[in-house]
């Protein structure tokens, strides 16, 4: 018998040498065939006469050299098909992004048009008709491109457990040279300056206008100056195609809806039960100890809930939320640094899709210090007069949409990833809320947008899980904006180093 790797000759043909095959060792109880010799009229084939056994060898030299080749072609099929699928692929996306962009044309001629319609029929002005035709147009365009668009992702291929945020190569951002480390720190402290000018004008209660001209004005140095340095600014290296995901998609890829979306605020309830327990019995021991009448205890009990309803219409609630996270943070620990993951995901989600963070505050008491307000709550703001404006005039573009529903739900999706339960952000999620009810979206629309934009923010944080805890210490000890981004900057720098 031939060793593996040696050449045996069958009908004097050379081919690599083969083992019997077991299949028919196992259907036939009758012993294998010694390989033929050289020669093809040898009779050492047993009972087989010497031209049959010439046969069976040739027709075996002949069938044998096909099954590589067999096999080497069927790969080649299925290369080629692979390849045809994935250039189909690649059209469906390249026409998916052609429609995205009418899609978005479309709704901004829109957004023009109908606070137009609106000021026709409030004043009853003639040509009312001709724009409502005009607003129905490109209704129907856009209700026909959503629908083309809606068909269109349908035939996209579903994405598969966890590659949807899986993390994307190193080696994007690599350390700047030690002279321009040194410039960006002098640019951040510019940037500081000015966003320390323009809290401080707001606070004092400058126009809109002004407000408007320094956050223009700290951009500019942004965008221009500050460009080549800042440069994780703006960039958010990946977005995930705009199409419809389902829940189990969400599922698929790690992320539980309701652990994200329905924020638990355990810790301050924990809390306010306490003090609710602790007001109780110490009314009933100065009730007994002071023999206090009827009236008298009706009269304080009456004061204190009027207290908290003056308390929940003008300040809305804060008076009540600064004694629970004043105590929340004093007992819990845990709380602390729920607080400072819950910014960080705002500030660092932000910062990646191209919003400068404004400033930033982790207490109710710190934002009372800082603002001067009991109407401003603790949390993280944002030069966004753009975006303001754009709400105001009902004409809010689809980038926009996007990146507002990644910076607020950022919070919730940085507590969600680091305790697997959001506690805060009952705020940002009524917002968000407020949001679609102004924009009139039906439950489809809203749970296109909003599946797309929880994808979307988890991974991000996802593949800078280092960057954002390394900032969320940096917030946690008081650094100012300039320092924050400063360390984005350095901790990126590092992981793809």
């Amino acid at each position: 018998m031939a060793l593996d790797g040696e050449m045996l000759l069958w009908g004097g043909v050379t081919q690599p040498a083969e083992f019997p095959d077991s299949r028919n060792l196992e259907r036939s109880n009758k012993p294998a065939l010694p390989a033929p010799s050289a020669r093809a009229g040898c009779t050492q084939v047993g009972m087989i006469p010497g031209a049959v056994a010439a046969v069976a060898a040739g027709w075996s030299a002949a069938r044998s050299p096909k099954r590589p080749r067999r096999r080497h072609f069927r790969n080649r099929r299925q290369v080629f098909r692979a390849a045809l699928a994935a250039e189909d692929v690649a059209k469906l996306g390249q026409e998916q992004e052609v429609l995205q962009g009418q899609l978005a044309s479309l709704e901004e001629q829109l957004g023009l048009e109908e606070p137009k319609l609106r000021k026709a029929e409030a004043f009853g002005l003639p040509d009312r008709e001709q724009l409502q035709l005009e607003v129905n147009r490109l209704q129907g365009l856009v209700d026909e491109c959503r629908a083309k668009l809606q068909a269109l992702e349908s035939s996209l291929p579903a994405p598969g457990p966890e590659s949807l945020l899986q993390k994307p190569p190193a080696g994007c951002l690599p350390p700047l040279p030690s002279t321009e480390a040194a410039e960006r720190q002098d640019i951040l402290k510019r940037v500081d300056a000015l966003l320390l000018q323009l809290v401080s004008s707001e606070i004092e209660g400058a126009s809109r206008k002004e407000s408007e001209e320094a956050e223009l004005k700290t951009l500019e140095l942004l965008t221009s100056e500050a460009r080549p340095l800042l440069r994780a600014f703006g960039t958010s290296e990946r977005q995930l195609p705009k199409k419809t995901y389902t829940l189990q998609q969400l599922q698929e890829n790690g992320v539980e809806a309701s652990c994200l979306l329905s924020p638990k605020n355990g810790t301050l309830d924990i809390v306010r039960n306490i003090l609710l327990a602790v007001v109780a019995l110490g009314g009933a021991a100065v009730i007994i100890a002071t023999k206090m009448n009827t009236t008298a205890f009706l009269v304080l009990g009456i004061g204190g809930l009027t207290a908290a309803f003056v308390d929940q219409v003008a300040n809305r609630g804060f008076l009540q939320l600064l004694v629970l996270d004043s105590i929340g943070r004093l007992i819990s620990e845990d709380y602390r640094k729920r607080v400072a993951q819950h910014e960080a995901g705002h500030f660092l989600v932000a910062y990646l899709l191209g919003i400068l963070p404004k400033a930033y505050t982790l207490s109710a008491v710190d934002a009372l210090s800082k603002y001067k307000s009991v109407n401003v709550q603790a949390g993280t703001v944002f030069c966004d007069s753009s975006f303001q404006r754009e709400v105001q005039a009902g004409k809010l573009s689809g980038k926009s949409l996007d990146m507002f529903l990644c910076t607020a739900l950022g919070g919730v999706a940085a507590e969600y990833l680091v305790f697997g339960q959001a506690e805060g952000g009952q705020s940002d999620i009524q917002q968000l809320e407020e949001l679609f009810q102004s924009l009139r979206f039906d439950q489809q629309q809203t749970d296109l947008q909003l599946r797309w934009a929880v994808l979307n923010t988890v991974g991000l944080l996802r593949r800078h899980a280092a960057t954002h805890q390394i900032l969320a210490e940096a917030m946690a000890r008081g650094a100012c904006v300039g320092e924050c981004i400063a360390e984005v900057e350095k901790s990126l720098e590092a992981s793809s180093s």
